[in-house]
């Protein structure tokens, strides 16, 4: 190896741990900066949340409306004493839970299942397109279309659902005009 090869690559280790050595403690402060202190109370309600999550699930699974209705309060004032507006990890939980007790012919727990995710969940289009889905499983297409339009009005209502739509629908245009050109 020549000197010269031997100087370069050198000078590129010693520029690369150089590199390293200030972009790690970078990295370290952001890491700490963005971590999130969590009170014991804070950690308290959350916990709470979760097991009136699991009574919920399994009020659901014993077809116990009552102590799912309960439950879905406790989770909703619990979410609104927390300041948050919405929870959607627990509503996809109950609207999958409503989309199987409908694959199953349970169509009423199906539609408590979806309201109870529709007060968890406030204006998600998600529990429409669930409620579309029960009804086509229920074999009440007018329904069914009646809540797909209304998913998608949620849809274009939100702002990142429009963003999405907006960035789908140019993708889909450049797609048909490349097709096109090519035809």
């Amino acid at each position: 190896m020549s000197r010269r090869k031997g100087r370069a690559l050198a000078a590129a280790v010693l520029g690369w741990c150089t590199a390293l050595a200030i972009v790690s403690p970078v990295a370290a402060q952001v890491e700490a900066s963005t971590q999130i202190q969590m009170t014991g109370q804070l950690q308290e309600r959350l916990a709470r949340i979760e097991d009136q999550w699991l009574v919920w699930n399994s009020a659901f699974l014993q077809d116990d409306r009552g102590t799912a209705e309960e439950a879905t309060k406790d989770i909703r004032f619990t979410v609104e004493d927390l300041g948050m507006e919405r929870l959607p990890d627990i509503a996809y939980g109950m609207i999958a839970r409503g989309v199987e007790a409908a694959r199953d012919g349970d169509f009423e727990r199906a539609a408590w299942a979806l309201d109870d995710a529709e007060i968890i969940d406030p204006g998600s289009s998600e529990v429409m397109f669930a409620r579309s889905r029960t009804a086509r499983l229920a074999g009440s297409w007018g329904t069914a279309a009646v809540d797909a339009v209304r998913a998608y009005s949620r849809v274009l209502t939100d702002r990142l659902g429009r963003f999405f739509f907006g960035q789908n629908l140019l993708l889909w245009l450049v797609f048909v005009m490349i097709v096109t050109s090519v035809a």
